[in-house]
């Protein structure tokens, strides 16, 4: 397993991919976010002073806020174990009351127990209540008893049944005299112990009204917390919206990312210009703004073999539209460098050897090469510069069909190390020959597809499915065959709506000769498509022709 070269070569990437892959995919997040927050600015140095503004305060607030919920949680457990308190005392009061009722109602049997015992102690039993008043006044009874008791022993000297019953009833009283001080005493001790809750609840409402002070304040400083957090948004919001720049329109300078750091995410939109010709044709820019606007969180990236780093200045100077595109935010512009492009691929050995010059179809194999090297090695979608993005693919792995049986290399789409792509850069090199054209393109894809898959007719507009690589229905991309490609170029009765198509292969390679381009007003079908999927690149179209139509009216003057 290990003697095969792509299986070495996929251990080595995926040691690399380890160590940087998060970082640079990180670093590109944070790019784009950036630029959505603040579409243009005056300076890197003036965005980043007010990015670092806004973190400090936002996290100055956060650690406000967290002290604040600390100091909140404190103060609920005390305000909780506060309650709990009253809530035992509530408790511990009711079970009083319970008892004090039924001291009342002993005190009432008690009475009535003394009124049938002797018709004397009547008087002492109105109230029905035990005090201290009526526990004298029974004291004094029994006295009394005993004095007439002792009188009528003395006077008659013997115990009759009225002297023994006198008796019985002295000794019940005095009994219930006893039961009286034991309940009085009772009683006092109750007393006590409520006048002490009543004092405890007492200290626990004050100190609840103590706390409540706090917990009303930080309320109020998470409602302005909140405020603030709002009106910030509000503020971020209406600067990203509005159509002026925030200080001026200036782009926010993309020097310190690199081609690897954008496609290490394996999601880009790849276009090649493999001349060293810098003037972008009005088709090419459509690409890259319909690109731009179908993928919004994708990077659409665009190689420039004649491209260096000291002329990407005066490239924006001498193309105006250029210089506009590549200060959106998600279009990036890069030189071709394919000498470490292909390290480390089957296509090396032949690059090192062959001789571009002696190639009549140089400009096409070398492309087709690239964009085989570029989606093993980042993955993505490789899309032709004269190719109008229209709405987004749903697949990740896939070929575009330009019939049942012959797929095109003209847009292309596939994950990272993708063995289709490997297998083909061996075929490429293996079965050379560069005196046929499209032999190293799409007769190429075609042949490899055709060794995995049995490729049948399509039904309807239904896309064929074949291992994990998806053969998508001409429809896709090519609703106007090439044999056809004129019509674009024509006015139309009804214009097509393309419901079924994700992007437009326009065949400039068949429009060499004829040279036919964009003329505003004509209401051809390019036109159209211009004005609705590249709208910034019409306007420069409009506003070119109408300079040009006044510099022939005052020569004419």
């Amino acid at each position: 397993m290990l003697k095969d070269p792509y299986c070495r070569q996929q251990i080595s990437e995926a040691c690399v991919a380890v160590s940087t892959g998060t970082k640079n995919a990180r670093k590109v997040d944070r790019y784009i976010f950036f630029n959505k927050l603040f579409p243009s600015s005056s300076s890197s140095s003036s965005s980043i002073i007010i990015i670092a503004i806004i973190i400090a305060i936002i996290s100055c607030t956060i650690y406000r806020i967290k002290q604040a919920e600390e100091k909140i949680t404190f103060i609920e457990k005390q305000t909780e174990a506060v309650k709990k308190n009253q809530e035992e005392q509530s408790v511990v009061a009711s079970a009083e009351e319970q008892y004090l009722k039924k001291l009342e109602k002993d005190n009432e049997n008690l009475h009535l127990k003394i009124f049938m015992l002797s018709e004397k102690s009547s008087t002492l039993t109105t109230s029905r209540k035990i005090n201290q008043q009526s526990y004298l006044q029974l004291c004094c009874h029994v006295n009394k008893l005993r004095r007439e008791l002792q009188e009528s022993k003395l006077t008659c000297g013997e115990e009759d049944e009225v002297f023994i019953k006198m008796k019985h009833q002295i000794r019940e009283l005095e009994g219930y005299v006893q039961e009286y001080q034991v309940k009085i005493q009772a009683s006092s001790e109750e007393d006590l112990t409520l006048i002490m809750i009543y004092g405890s609840f007492k200290i626990a409402t004050k100190a609840r009204s103590k706390f409540q002070g706090p917990v009303n304040m930080l309320k109020e400083i998470q409602v302005c917390l909140c405020i603030t957090f709002l009106s910030a948004f509000g503020i971020f919001y209406e600067f990203y919206q509005a159509p002026g720049c925030l200080f001026s329109c200036k782009p926010m300078p993309k020097h310190f990312l690199t081609h690897k750091d954008i496609m290490a995410q394996g999601r880009s939109i790849i276009l090649l210009e493999t001349t060293d010709h810098l003037q972008p044709s009005p088709l090419v820019l459509c690409s890259l703004e319909s690109a731009a606007r179908i993928y919004p969180d994708r990077p659409v990236i665009y190689f420039m073999k004649g491209l260096g780093n000291n002329t990407m200045e005066d490239l924006k100077s001498s193309c105006p539209p250029l210089s506009f595109l590549s200060a959106v935010r998600n279009i990036f512009i890069f030189p071709l460098q394919m000498d470490s492009l292909f390290q480390d691929t089957p296509l090396l050995p032949w690059y090192l050897q062959v001789n571009a010059t002696q190639e009549k179809n140089w400009i096409y194999i070398i492309s087709d090469a690239i964009r085989l090297a570029m989606l093993w090695k980042y993955g993505g979608i490789y899309m032709d510069t004269d190719v109008i993005s229209i709405r987004p693919i749903p697949v990740t792995n896939f070929l575009a069909a330009q019939s049942s049986q012959f797929s095109s290399n003209g847009i292309l789409g596939f994950q990272p190390h993708h063995r289709f792509l490997w297998d083909c850069m061996k075929d490429f090199v293996q079965n050379y020959n560069g005196n046929i054209w499209g032999n190293q393109g799409p007769y190429l894809i075609t042949r490899m597809l055709k060794k995995i898959c049995n490729l049948t007719n399509f039904e309807d507009v239904k896309d064929q499915r074949c291992q994990n690589i998806s053969f998508l229905h001409p429809e896709r991309f090519y609703p106007i065959p090439f044999q056809q490609w004129m019509q674009y170029y024509k006015v139309w009765d009804s214009r097509p709506n393309f419901n079924h198509s994700y992007a437009l292969h326009l065949w400039n390679f068949m429009n060499q000769e004829e040279k036919k381009n964009v003329t505003v007003g004509s209401n051809t079908l390019v036109e159209n498509l211009f004005k609705t999927y590249c709208p910034t690149t019409y306007r420069s179209l409009a506003q070119a022709a109408q300079r040009s139509e006044q510099m022939s009216q005052n020569k004419t003057r």
